[in-house]
This record gives structure tokens, C-alpha cells and sequence, in this order.
């Protein structure tokens, strides 16, 4: 509803091809801000925070039609702070190599007030393994939809173990990738 693809079914395809919807009222959408009708505005601010979790709702398909049909006809001025997070939260999860390129010629103190230079510089090159990542995360969502805990699982509450210190296989599949990875960094 909120992020639209080409083929998105919740919108007319006029409005769809905006990408993004800026205001979300209860029954109405606005392709605006209520700080400006910029494009980058409209686009920049569903792009915040830039934290990993950005990646569970901003996705490479969805990145890459919001970069061709809109974004790259921007004039992303080296100046804007607004073009700090285009680069990241857009051009980034697109064509990295470039948005790394296109990051490093602007000037620090023209990046957005709650983005670093250092910090955009860093997420833009680790985005080819946070590809990489999510198609792994997906292959575990996808196990986990089989023995996710219900009322149906004999594993949840923590009922029906054969040791009181058992780790139930669910909570296996989540915490141990988790534990594993947290202990090598």
C-alpha cells in the first residue's frame, strides 16, 4: 500500500506509477509531504531511517523500478542533503558501485543532519551481502512457516520436551544463526 511496484493492485496504475504513495490519510493518498511536494522529499522520506530494517520493506525489484521510472531523472544536486539519502536508500540497493561513487564526491558537510558521510559510505558497500543475506533470511521465514509455534505445534509453550534445558527447533532456527553470527563480529 504504501511502496508500489509497476503491477501493484491496491492503486489506479496512474497514482502505482508514482512508487510511493508520501501521505497515507485513512481512505485518501497524497503524493506530497507535509513539508513539500519535492520529488525527493516524496521519495527520501520513505527511505528513513537507514537502518537494516529498511531492507524488509524497500526491496531490490521495488528499489530498482523506483530508480528507473523516477529517481535517476532527479537532478541530485552534490549540495542537496537530500541527495545523501536517495544515494543510500535508493541507488544503493540498485547499482551499489555507483551510488558509492556518486556518495564519495559529495562533500561531508552536505549530507543529511542524521546521516554520515562514513556511515552512508559503509552501508552502501556492504549492500551486495545484505542482498545476499535476505535471500538467505527468506529460505529461513520460508522453514519457519512450517513449524512456526501455534496451538498445533506439541513444541509450544515449551511443552512435551524431553529435558527441562531442550531448546525447542523453532527457537533453534532463530537464535542459533543469530547467536553464531553476533559471537564472530
Amino acid at each position: 500500500f504504501f511502496l508500489m511496484k509497476r503491477d501493484n493492485p491496491n492503486h489506479h496504475p496512474d497514482f502505482a506509477a508514482n512508487h510511493v504513495t508520501g501521505i497515507f490519510f485513512q481512505n485518501k493518498v497524497d503524493y506530497n509531504t507535509w513539508f513539500g511536494n519535492k520529488a525527493e522529499y516524496i521519495h527520501g522520506i520513505q527511505m528513513l531511517p537507514l537502518t537494516p530494517a529498511l531492507l524488509l520493506s524497500r526491496t531490490p525489484e521495488f528499489c530498482e523500478e523506483e530508480w528507473e521510472d523516477i529517481l535517476k531523472y532527479l537532478p541530485l544536486d552534490k549540495s542537496d542533503p537530500w541527495t545523501s539519502i536517495l544515494l543510500t536508500g535508493g541507488l544503493a540497493l540498485v547499482n551499489p558501485k555507483l551510488a558509492y561513487e556518486k556518495l564519495q564526491e559529495m562533500h561531508p558537510g552536505h549530507m543529511d543532519d542524521g546521516l554520515t558521510r562514513a556511515w552512508g559510505l559503509y552501508w552502501i558497500s556492504t549492500q551486495e551481502t545484505k542482498r545476499h543475506l535476505s535471500d538467505l533470511s527468506k529460505n529461513v521465514l520460508h522453514e519457519l512457516d512450517s513449524d512456526r509455534p501455534n496451538s498445533s505445534n506439541p513444541e509450544y509453550p515449551f511443552t512435551n520436551l524431553s529435558a527441562a534445558n531442550e531448546t525447542p527447533a523453532w527457537w533453534q532456527k532463530v537464535w542459533w544463526p543469530w547467536k553464531r553470527a553476533k559471537s564472530t563480529v
